[in-house]
């Protein structure tokens, strides 16, 4: 779940790349309101689970340096300060989008500014 929570824009963000011509403006800022709104929704479920429980995690996704007994691995983190900014990064991000898609209905380049606000979620959440 923490890890989905992080990379839903980006899936969002692709799916706007790759499909949006065929998706259009409707689908398109759909697609990726709907994805930072699950976003937002599960920055909420692990801030209740960290903050508010007192139980970080660490998720170990690949072992980066490993030599005799030195090792370094590349994960993630989430503590309270952590989830909190996620909360906040995730709010801002689907009023954004929730702007975007009401006020700029009519630019013609919307796809494509979609898919670089939900790639810039992405890179803040990361």
């Amino acid at each position: 779940m923490y890890i989905i929570l992080i990379f839903l824009p980006l899936i969002g963000s692709l799916i706007c790349l790759i499909f949006g011509r065929f998706l259009g403006k409707s689908g398109s800022s759909i697609i990726t309101t709907s994805l930072i709104f699950i976003s937002f929704l599960l920055s909420l479920f692990s801030f209740y689970e960290v903050a508010l429980s007192n139980s970080t995690c660490f998720f170990t996704l690949h072992s980066w340096i490993s030599v005799g007994l030195f090792t370094t691995n590349w994960g993630v983190y989430f503590d309270t300060l952590t989830v909190v900014m996620l909360v906040i990064i995730t709010t801002i991000s689907f009023l954004v989008h929730l702007y975007v898609t009401l006020f700029k209905s009519k630019d013609p380049f919307i796809i494509q500014f979609l898919s670089y606000v939900s790639l810039l979620t992405f890179l803040w959440l990361c």
